[in-house]
């Protein structure tokens, strides 16, 4: 799965890992809930449970690389379960648009195209990366809405944010009413802002950049086709306009994945 997709993390320097290391009691009435925590510094939340699990009980989904929680806890234990039963793993939901291309590439009408992906992307010979076309696959899976677009670690943060401004909102409001006064609701912190981007948005840039570095031409016409095969349709202008979108909202977010691309091919 593309690295870039973990550009959305909230701020966890707060959270510890609530991982059980230490076992519960139990008596006549259940659980005594003494287990000891883990309480090392949090590394990620969890999408299937909300936890915030450290590096050490973080594992990987090994289809699409998304972290999960890989505790010996019960209550966590099937969060990786839970997230291929949900059918919205990218590396299952990309078969789809890659197979449809595969199809189409091997079809008299896409005949051109096909030298192109396949055969001689860049004048000499050589096809296109495959990293171009997963690319491109996953954004289509995003945009069309197979997947949630949006990073769910930022939404939840966001929700969190939310339900603090409110709290403190509701505790001004019941501190007025017994002084008998008005109360001034103020911001209590700085708002929450989403990064200018979605993960369509990444995988689109990502995928513009690498034909870009492979061939030293965009090639736009061509990446649109296989958007356009892999089920995606939209105006001739759309990788373009995304590419220059990112590159002026968030141009640190547009260096990293440029220094991600492929390098430079070497003559030969």
């Amino acid at each position: 799965m593309n690295p870039f997709l973990q550009f959305d993390t909230p701020d966890l320097s707060a959270e510890t890992c609530p991982v059980l290391v230490g076992a519960e009691t139990y008596g006549r009435y259940g659980s005594n809930c003494d287990g000891i925590e883990c309480g090392t510094r949090s590394r990620f939340v969890c999408e299937y449970c909300s936890n915030c699990p450290c590096e050490s009980h973080t594992g990987h989904c090994p289809d699409c690389l998304q972290t999960y929680c890989a505790s010996r806890d019960k209550r966590l234990d099937t969060c990786l379960d839970n997230h291929r039963w949900s059918g919205k793993c990218p590396g299952q939901a990309l078969s789809v648009p890659l197979d449809r291309l595969a199809v189409a590439l091997s079809s008299e009408r896409y005949s051109e195209l096909a030298r192109f992906v396949r055969c001689d992307s860049d004048g000499m010979g050589n096809p296109l990366p495959n990293a171009v076309c997963d690319n491109l696959g996953l954004a289509v899976v995003y945009l069309n809405h197979s997947i949630p677009d949006d990073d769910k670690s930022t939404l939840l943060l966001l929700r969190r944010q939310r339900r603090m401004s409110r709290n403190e909102a509701q505790r001004r409001r019941r501190a007025a009413a017994r002084c008998g006064v008005t109360a001034v609701i103020r911001p209590t912190a700085e708002p929450f802002r989403r990064e200018p981007h979605k993960r369509s948005t990444i995988h689109l840039v990502t995928g513009a950049l690498v034909v870009r570095r492979w061939t030293g031409r965009w090639h736009y016409r061509q990446q649109m086709e296989i958007l356009r095969v892999m089920g995606f349709f939209r105006g001739d202008d759309f990788i373009r306009d995304r590419v220059d979108y990112l590159r002026r909202s968030n141009p640190k977010v547009f260096e990293k994945i440029e220094s991600f691309a492929l390098p430079p091919k070497t003559t030969r």
